[in-house]
Order: C-alpha cells, then sequence, then structure tokens
C-alpha cells in the first residue's frame, strides 16, 4: 500500500498443518478435519478428546498434536 509517497508493508502470517497418510500430504485445518481421516475410530477419539479436555481453541497446535499421537498408537 502507498500512501503520501510512503510505502507501507504488510506481512499476514499463516499457518497450516498437514498429516501425512500413505506418502500424502493431507490438510487440517480443525479438529473435525482430522477426525473425518479415521472415521473407524471417531467414538474412542471423541472420548479420549473429552477425557483430556481437548478443547483445539485456545491451543489448537497441541491438541492437534496430542489427538495425532491419539490415532499414531491407535492402529
Amino acid at each position: 500500500m502507498i500512501k503520501a509517497m510512503e510505502i507501507i508493508r504488510k506481512f499476514e502470517e499463516q499457518v497450516h498443518y498437514y498429516v501425512m497418510m500413505s506418502n500424502e500430504l493431507l490438510i487440517v485445518n480443525n479438529k473435525k478435519d482430522l477426525l473425518d481421516l479415521f472415521p473407524k475410530q471417531v467414538p474412542a477419539a471423541k472420548t479420549y478428546i473429552h477425557q483430556h479436555n481437548l478443547r483445539f481453541k485456545k491451543h489448537f497446535e497441541s491438541d492437534l498434536i496430542e489427538l495425532a499421537g491419539f490415532f499414531d498408537r491407535s492402529e
């Protein structure tokens, strides 16, 4: 943006999360995206989420990593 002969630069940080399954990177934007990757394990995952108080709002990255670890251990 140019304002009164002054250049103002803006940078917006973007963070993307991916899960690798079968040598393919799949983007994960929210809890539902991750649950959709493991449809057979959804009931157990929902129990795990509740028991470990995963909320995915304030600490999305750490909760996502913890739930992904649950799926990794479950297979």
